[in-house]
């Protein structure tokens, strides 16, 4: 992810603006209905590294739903637009708050592996110290359906 941040998450009383990559390890356990899932998403450390070489960690639990709109099928292999909504708690060390996003990508799925690349979205995470992120989820996921 890209993020901004208007409010330090750093863990000291320290107000700046910055921006800088958010790496986040991300596990997502869900449920299908044909092309809607419904998910429960946890992030147990991420890392916001601004510029300035300064660190923030954090997690994050969220729930997420989404539709895969099918572009292509056949028997064992599809390529989905899947467009995904998620709200959730962000918790530092410092404070804790909320978060809101939606994303839109690229779905294959071989079989019973889905492989999913959000390219397009925002999220908002705000904080109860004024603290505040907006970022752009970029990422690739793998999924195994059982």
């Amino acid at each position: 992810m890209w993020s901004n941040s208007s409010r330090a998450l750093y863990d000291a009383p320290i107000v700046f603006s910055a921006d800088g990559p958010m790496f986040q390890g991300e596990v997502r356990v869900g449920v299908l209905f044909g092309r809607f899932e419904l998910a429960a998403e946890l992030a147990p450390f991420s890392v916001l590294a601004f510029p300035s070489g300064t660190l923030s960690q954090h997690a994050t639990a969220a729930v997420s739903a989404g539709w895969m709109l099918g572009l292509y099928e056949r028997e064992g292999f599809s390529i989905s637009l899947p467009i995904r909504a998620r709200g959730g708690l962000l918790i530092t060390r410092v404070a804790g708050g909320g978060l809101v996003g939606a994303s839109a990508g690229l779905a294959l799925r071989f079989g019973n592996a889905i492989v999913e690349a959000r390219l397009l979205g925002a999220e908002y995470r705000a904080l109860s110290t004024n603290s505040n992120i907006g970022s752009l989820p970029l990422n690739l996921s793998f999924s195994w359906i059982f």
